[in-house]
């Protein structure tokens, strides 16, 4: 998603406000991580979907 929306388009994060808290929720992202232990990274990432499925 990143390199979709803001690498491809010489935007930073901050100029896609629809990614809200996406990069904040992904901080120290591991691969231990699952929506049991981290439901607000899940919640984050569904809302993100959300507003790319009502854009298109």
């Amino acid at each position: 998603m990143e390199r979709m929306l803001v690498v491809a388009s010489d935007m930073t994060p901050g100029e896609v406000p629809f990614l809200g808290n996406l990069y904040n929720a992904c901080d120290w992202c591991d691969d231990g991580w699952t929506l049991e232990n981290s439901p607000y990274l899940a919640e984050e990432a569904g809302r993100v979907a959300s507003e790319i499925d009502r854009a298109e």
